[in-house]
């Protein structure tokens, strides 16, 4: 007991462990890691089927893949999910973050 206690004092400050008092382990981690992963895959294999039907519109294409609904994601312990960004067209900004990138 004197060993595991040891073990666990030693581990570092954010591992899964001291996560918010609840424990949440690499197995729950990975697990949820997993999960949105294959959510993932789906969504773009179902993207990449609904683009090579032969829809009789354009507006049956835009309303299927509009039904495929937001991304699984899976809330961690001590972790607030983040609002994914919207895209932007604005220059400026595309040129800032390229510049970013750049250095």
């Amino acid at each position: 007991m004197r060993r595991l206690h040891a073990l666990i004092a030693g581990l570092p400050p954010d591992a899964a462990i001291h996560r918010d008092g609840e424990l949440w382990t690499t197995q729950s981690n990975l697990a949820a890691s997993t999960l949105e992963l294959i959510d993932r895959w789906g969504r773009t294999n179902a993207a990449l089927l609904i683009s090579q039907i032969n829809w009789k519109q354009d507006s049956y294409r835009r309303d299927a893949l509009k039904n495929l609904g937001e991304q699984l994601r899976i809330p961690r312990p001590g972790a607030e999910l983040a609002e994914p960004t919207k895209p932007t067209s604005d220059e400026a900004v595309i040129r800032q973050w390229f510049a970013k990138i750049g250095r």
